[in-house]
């Protein structure tokens, strides 16, 4: 074999090797890919998400976010599925700054082969936070709800009271019975049966420990009751998702002319007619 031949041969020797390396790279990530998809399988579950502003479910989001996302908007991955689409929406006033948002979610996620749900590489959890990414919309959501059926999400009525105390007359004064909270949808989600006001309580103690009770006419406790329409979650009912309808909590309640925020909850009580509390 001259030298020209000899080089040539080992030319082709070198090649053929790079080929066979090359094709056992390729049978070796195919085999990884198929190894990890039998430990991972898509599911397809439903999800309740609250939205909040600066990963706290209990400040409204900005209006012109909770007004970007709605019923039917999902996000598509590059090869074709459906990775969320929002199936339900309910908002409410959340004070002057924003909205208070509920989304009713369909995801498709991986589950591992311990049984543990991933969403785009994120764990998916229940009382945990979840990048959102929906059209122009990128957000944070806290998961309240995961599972493979929709969530019962029937309402119950209850009766509750609801004290105030030193608050400004503006706000007394604009409160009035028959007053209505509605969400986006309509529904009523709050209304006010009654109201009470009176001069501020104001305490104080002598030098010696005695208490001392007198008024301050520039301010007014109010004394609202209210019936409130309440959705059940591990034997605890919430208004709007958010707040435990249970005496000693706090409550916050949008109506039109007046917000009454942080009223503590002094009683609460089951009515009697399960009905919507319009009309």
């Amino acid at each position: 074999m001259n030298i020209r031949n000899y080089f040539k041969f080992s030319g082709i020797k070198l090649r053929l090797r790079h080929f066979m390396l090359l094709t056992a790279g390729i049978l070796l990530v195919v085999f990884s890919f198929f190894a990890y998809g039998q430990k991972q399988r898509k599911e397809q579950l439903f999800a309740t998400a609250v939205m909040g502003a600066g990963e706290d479910i209990f400040i409204a989001v900005p209006y012109w976010v909770a007004n970007s996302i709605n019923t039917g908007d999902h996000e598509v991955s590059p090869f074709g599925t459906v990775n969320a689409e929002v199936i339900d929406k309910e908002s409410y006033e959340g004070g002057s700054h924003g909205k208070h948002v509920i989304l009713q979610l369909k995801l498709t996620v991986l589950e591992d082969s311990g049984g543990k749900y991933y969403y785009k590489n994120q764990p998916l959890e229940i009382d945990k936070w979840l990048n959102l990414r929906l059209g122009s919309i990128d957000e944070k959501v806290y998961i309240t709800y995961l599972g493979k059926t929709k969530p019962d999400n029937s309402r119950k009525i209850f009766r509750v009271t609801v004290k105030k105390n030193s608050e400004e007359p503006f706000i007394t004064d604009n409160l009035k019975i028959g007053d209505e909270m509605l969400n986006n949808k309509g529904d009523v989600m709050a209304k006010i049966v009654n109201k009470v006001t009176y001069p501020a309580e104001v305490r104080s103690f002598t030098d010696s420990g005695i208490l001392q009770i007198s008024t301050d006419s520039t301010r007014r406790d109010i004394l609202l009751t209210v019936d409130v329409s309440a959705k059940r979650s591990e034997n605890i009912y919430y208004f709007g998702e958010l707040k435990k309808l249970r005496v000693g909590e706090k409550l916050n309640l949008f109506f039109n002319k007046a917000t009454l925020w942080d009223g503590i909850i002094t009683s609460v009580e089951e009515t009697e007619k399960q009905k919507t509390l319009q009309g």
